[in-house]
């Protein structure tokens, strides 16, 4: 009995090149290895994101100047001295900058090692969650060292960093599902 080998170019695998470019996201399971690149954007977006939302609905919100968090980030790096009710400055602005931006380039990077084989919904869900926990940790478990942080305690506080998590893994996923796919198309032509 002579067995022959399936031709390379079978036709599932004729079919799998026809239509690849149909369906981008039949891929989304392949193993990915960890782009460090992508989890840096990923913090650095969702970083600045997260300021802007709380700021903005503590001061649609709330009483209390929008400011806040920058001073509650700040009093990290200068001490009770820098935390509120300190005058914003520009020391504080850059000490909250020097803290806040490698704590969210940490955090993303985390949420991004956690999602990085999820389809999108999937993985911003997940983010959202993780930035559930990462709130817990911040202004729970950090209190100890940082006292002043229980002020920031709250929904404003818990809804952004929801959003931070969200957004995190929600741009992790575009930005390596948008390069591996990219590739995909140009090694399928």
């Amino acid at each position: 009995m002579i067995h022959l080998k399936a031709a390379p170019n079978s036709t599932y695998v004729r079919h799998a090149r026809r239509h690849a470019h149909r369906h981008p996201a039949a891929h989304l399971n392949e193993a990915r290895e960890f782009d460090w690149g992508a989890a840096g954007w990923a913090g650095l977006v969702a970083g600045i994101l997260y300021i802007l939302v709380d700021s903005t609905m503590v001061a649609l919100f709330t009483n209390n100047s929008s400011s806040d968090l920058v001073r509650q980030i700040a009093g990290i790096a200068l001490g009770p001295s820098g935390a509120p009710p300190t005058t914003y400055s520009a020391t504080v602005l850059f000490a909250a900058t020097v803290v806040h931006l490698p704590l969210s380039l940490l955090y993303a990077r985390l949420i991004a090692a956690v999602v990085q084989k999820m389809a999108p919904a999937r993985a911003t869900a997940c983010g959202a969650v993780l930035g559930a926990g990462l709130y817990a940790l911040n202004y729970y478990g950090f209190t100890l060292l940082f006292p002043w942080f229980a002020i920031g305690r709250g929904w404003i506080t818990l809804a952004a960093h929801v959003f931070f998590g969200a957004a995190a893994a929600w741009i992790y996923i575009a930005e390596t599902g948008k390069t591996r796919y990219s590739a995909r198309v140009m090694l399928a032509h």
